[in-house]
């Protein structure tokens, strides 16, 4: 009997102790991404739905953190208080990150490219794009993608001049956007008399170079691999959680 509540005791640490390790991990990414000047921390600023989520995150990762260090001290001490503490957060924990994933999933619209698209209108021309939009974008999907403030034309600025591109899908984005300020790094790589002509906001004559792509498709060419690698994480965080959960509910049925 000895044997095997050691057994559990060992790998209840371990457990806990990953849940930490990953919870330190977190913090660090998140923290970093919102410290991060160049295109990452672009990205997220760009997006209400994106910069929530990255909030969101932090806020797992100190979760994370605690209630892993709080399975280990359960585990070490054999105290049956902190085993059920343990226990019921990691419950609340679980519910929530399956929540953040339904949520995630319902506001997946906010993160396609006409949404995209309708807040980049609304930052470089204000409320006026919503007006001059209203008869184009259904009044389900203009209410989802305006119940934010518009984002400051320096994030949408910034992104472009990261990723070197122009609008969401591409420079026709800017000349059939009514725009009231052209984005500066559209009109970079045209010629002089040309680049006079864009960025004072004549575009009809204006032939944008091929090599100009849309930053939705540049984003997601630069880290098309993040996805896979933020899937795997949160598969192998839900495993180790209910591992820890059932190994917290032995050890405290076997003290």
């Amino acid at each position: 009997m000895g044997d095997c509540v050691n057994c559990i005791r060992r790998l209840l640490m371990i457990c806990s102790s990953l849940m930490a390790l990953l919870g330190v991990l977190l913090i660090i990414v998140t923290v970093w991404i919102f410290l991060e000047n160049d295109e990452i921390g672009k990205v997220v600023m760009v997006n209400s739905t994106v910069r929530s989520s990255v909030s969101c995150s932090l806020f797992l990762g100190i979760m994370l953190f605690l209630v892993g260090l709080v399975g280990c001290f359960g585990a070490l001490r054999q105290k049956q208080f902190l085993l059920s503490l343990f226990f019921m957060a990691i419950i609340v924990i679980y519910i929530m990150q399956l929540l953040g994933l339904l949520l995630f999933f319902v506001n997946r619209t906010k993160l396609q490219k006409e949404a995209f698209k309708q807040q980049m209108y609304a930052a470089y021309s204000g409320a006026s794009s919503e007006a001059s939009t209203a008869e184009e974008t259904p009044a389900a999907q203009k209410t989802s993608d305006s119940d934010s403030n518009p984002t400051p034309l320096s994030h949408w600025d910034g992104l472009m001049v990261a990723f070197k591109c122009c609008g969401v899908f591409g420079p026709e984005d800017v000349k059939t956007g009514n725009l009231s300020e052209v984005p500066k790094q559209c009109c970079e790589e045209l010629a002089d008399d040309v680049k006079t002509k864009c960025q004072g906001g004549t575009l009809d004559d204006v032939v944008f170079p091929s090599t100009i792509v849309g930053c939705y498709d540049k984003v997601l060419s630069d880290y098309e691999a993040y996805p896979y690698w933020i899937g795997a994480m949160v598969i192998l965080l839900l495993t180790i959680e209910l591992l820890a959960m059932f190994l917290a509910v032995m050890l405290y049925r076997e003290l």
